[in-house]
C-alpha cells in the first residue's frame, strides 16, 4: 500500500511539474464589456480606447517588440474594442513566442476571444 502512494505521489509531482503556467489576467477583460454608468468611467473608457487605438496604429512601426508583447498588445485591443481584424496579427505574435508554455497560453486567450466574439454575433 505504501508503494501505491508513493506511485501516486510521484504521478502528481510529475503533474504539477508540467502544469502550464497561469493566463496572465488584465483589467482590460472585466472593465471593457460591463456596461459603465458614471460620466468619470465614460471618460477613462474613451481614453483607454484612444490608447489602444494609437498602439495598434504604432505597432508595424514598432519593428523591436518581443512576440509577447506584440501578443499583448493586440489582446487587449481585441478583449475592449471586440476588433475581429486584430485576431489574426495576434495569432501570428502567440505563434512567434517561443516558451511553449506562454505561446500555450497565449493561444488558449485566442481561442476564448474567438469563442466571445462569436456569441456577441449570435
Amino acid at each position: 500500500m505504501e508503494n501505491d502512494d508513493s506511485q501516486d505521489n510521484q504521478a502528481a509531482a510529475a503533474l504539477a511539474a508540467h502544469a502550464p503556467a497561469q493566463p496572465i489576467t488584465t483589467d482590460i477583460n472585466t472593465t471593457a464589456r460591463q456596461p459603465t454608468t458614471t460620466s468619470r468611467t465614460k471618460d477613462l473608457d474613451k481614453t483607454k480606447r484612444r490608447a489602444l487605438e494609437a498602439l495598434v496604429a504604432l505597432m508595424p512601426q514598432l519593428n523591436n517588440l518581443e512576440p509577447e508583447q506584440r501578443f499583448r498588445i493586440c489582446i487587449e485591443a481585441i478583449r475592449f474594442t471586440d476588433d475581429q481584424n486584430l485576431v489574426d496579427a495576434a495569432l501570428d505574435a502567440g505563434l512567434a513566442i517561443e516558451d511553449a508554455e506562454t505561446q500555450a497560453n497565449a493561444l488558449l486567450e485566442i481561442v476564448a476571444e474567438i469563442n466571445y466574439l462569436e456569441q456577441q454575433d449570435q
